[in-house]
């Protein structure tokens, strides 16, 4: 039986409403996410792990609709 509820569907939810790379969005940690803020949001900041395109892509984005399942 298929599982609706499974990172995958969360992945496409998360990227698909905030506009965030499919990288950016594979490689968050829990610390850039922010769901007790007053508007949740992921903070996207660069990682040793992950560095970001370009220097503007360090950015806050609003998690609304399916991406803030």
């Amino acid at each position: 039986m298929p599982s609706f509820d499974d990172d995958i569907r969360w992945l496409i939810a998360l990227i698909s409403d905030s506009g965030m790379r499919l990288s950016e969005a594979a490689t968050l940690c829990i610390s850039d996410i922010h769901l007790e803020a007053e508007i949740p949001h992921i903070k996207l900041t660069e990682h040793p792990w992950r560095p970001l395109k370009t220097p503007r892509s360090t950015r806050q984005l609003p998690l609304v609709g399916q991406s803030l399942w």
